[in-house]
Order: structure tokens, then sequence, then C-alpha cells
């Protein structure tokens, strides 16, 4: 299952505000390439986040009663409120292996996010609302350094506990690597159910595709991507894109999974939107896709 996150993930970082109805239009480019769950806003404080500032408007406008499942960030109480308000499907809350993360991020300490994560789960009670738990720095902290895997698999606990429905494992600043992933998924998989489990992997070394190859041999099958590897945290120095959507489906077909969404056509919408914010594209698989739709059009006649 490919959650796409182009419009939250992909876009917070950038110094460009992209206009609602552009990211309406890309909502539904998405759902016509077959996305069918896509995580398009984060609640927090327009100063902090100047470009999910539209996030209460911008799901009054979401296409509705496709099948498509929609999610969004969420922090604190307030988000949630927020969020609530929204009427989207899934929750992502957030806590990090690293407690000077936690501070430069989320102004808290594991324990601290952990009590904030305790206040939505409590808000999202009796609703159809599902939390999905995301733990930051999985691997590496740009702090503090490398994070021991039995620390992550202790969040891990911790959030079952609050009663989250799936666990996401994320590799913040993109420093993981597929020995590393291995010893990560051994411990974490003693603690979780393999599925309500999932990544999100960021592409800084070039891990990012070979890491997912670890997890889905491992089972895994949530995953995060974004349309040409777009995106970043902001927090983090150095972290660039996810993984890119293209090159993620591209594995996915080796491995015979199918996703009912069409690679060719997210690479057109990831191009698309790279050269209207003047951004490179990250995705190999996008690059190779597109290339070949150009031959195919000229008949190889480049003349």
């Amino acid at each position: 299952m490919l959650t796409d996150v182009t419009l939250r993930d992909g876009l917070q970082s950038l110094p460009t505000v992209v206009p609602t109805q552009r990211k309406i239009e890309l909502v539904q480019e998405l759902i016509a390439a077959g996305c069918s769950r896509l995580e398009v806003a984060s609640f927090v404080h327009q100063k902090l986040v100047p470009t999910m500032a539209d996030a209460d408007t911008l799901c009054t406008q979401l296409p509705r009663g496709r099948g498509v499942a929609y999610g969004g960030v969420v922090l604190d109480v307030r988000g949630m409120h927020r969020f609530m308000a929204a009427d989207l499907d899934w929750a992502g809350v957030v806590v990090a292996a690293s407690d000077t993360f936690l501070a430069r991020n989320q102004r808290c300490d594991k324990a601290g996010a952990l009590e904030r994560i305790a206040g939505i789960e409590q808000l999202r009670r009796g609703s159809r609302v599902r939390i999905s738990g995301y733990i930051g720095c999985c691997f590496v902290c740009p702090y503090e350094g490398a994070i021991d895997p039995a620390r992550v698999g202790e969040l891990c606990d911790a959030l079952l506990q609050l009663g989250v429905d799936d666990i996401y494992l994320a590799d913040t600043i993109g420093r993981g690597t597929p020995p590393a992933t291995r010893r990560l998924l051994d411990e974490v998989l003693r603690r979780v159910p393999l599925d309500r489990l999932g990544v999100h992997f960021h592409d800084t070394y070039g891990q990012a595709i070979a890491n997912l190859d670890v997890a889905l041999l491992a089972g895994v099958r949530r995953v995060d991507a974004a349309a040409s590897g777009l995106g970043g945290c902001m927090f983090a120095p150095g972290a660039s894109g996810n993984v890119a959507s293209e090159d993620v489906l591209t594995l996915f077909d080796g491995h015979g999974l199918a996703t009912g969404i069409d690679a060719r056509r997210v690479a057109q919408i990831g191009q698309s939107l790279c050269r209207e914010l003047g951004l490179p594209n990250f995705s190999n698989a996008s690059r190779a896709l597109l290339a070949a739709q150009e031959i195919l059009n000229t008949g190889g006649n480049r003349e």
C-alpha cells in the first residue's frame, strides 16, 4: 500500500508556497493516476510551516467519494481539533528516537511527545479516524548520532500501548543503509505485527530504494513516497527528499506487487511540478519512463 505524501512532505519544506488551487489540481491528477491514499496537509502553526497554512481551506475542497483516503500530520491536541473539523481519514502523529531532535522540532522530549499523542488518541476515540504513529530519526539523529534500534523498539511499544493503529519507521535524514534496516526490522518486528508496520524513507544518501527492498523482502507493505522524490525535513540539516514514487512503483513491480498506480502518469505529474517549482527531478525511474515515452511519441525520430 503506497501512501503518496507529495502534497505534505513533498511541498512542506519548500521556500515557495504552492497555491491551494494548484494543490487541488495535484490531488486530482494523482487520483487519476491511481493513487488512493494521499497525505495532504500538516495541521501546525502557520508561522512554523507557512507552506501548510492553507490546510483547513484545502481540506474543504478535496474531491471526495472516490474510494480515496486522506491523511494529515498532527502534533498536538489543537492540531487534532483542526484535523477532526477537516474530516480526514487518518492522522499521522510523530515522536522521534532523539530528545534533541524533538526539542528543536516539537519543543518537547520523548515523554512530552507521547503525552501529546495520548491526548490526540483520546480525541479520536469513537470516530472513524485512524492514527498512524511515526518514529523519526530511526537510524541517525543529526544532533545525537547513531540511534540504538532498541530505543526505537521501546517507542513502538509505547505507541501501541497508546492505541495507534499502525507504526511507520522514518529515516528522517536519509542515513539508513540496508544492513541497518535489517537490524532495525529484526528489533521492531518482535514488537509490531507485520501488517501494522510501514516505512518512510528519505533518499539523502541514495539508499532509500535499497532500504525499501530490504523492508519488502521482510514483508513490509506500507510505504510512503513522493512524486519525483520531492520533500525533505526543514528541521534536519542536509536532509533531502522522500523516496520517489516512480522508483518505488518500479521496485514494487519487480516484486510482483500490484498497486493500481500508473507510474508513467506519476512521472509526468512529478516532472510538471518540478518544472513549475524550478526543482530537479530526483527520480531515476521517472527520467527513464519519460524518455521512453518521448521515444514512443516521436517514433524514435528526434529531428
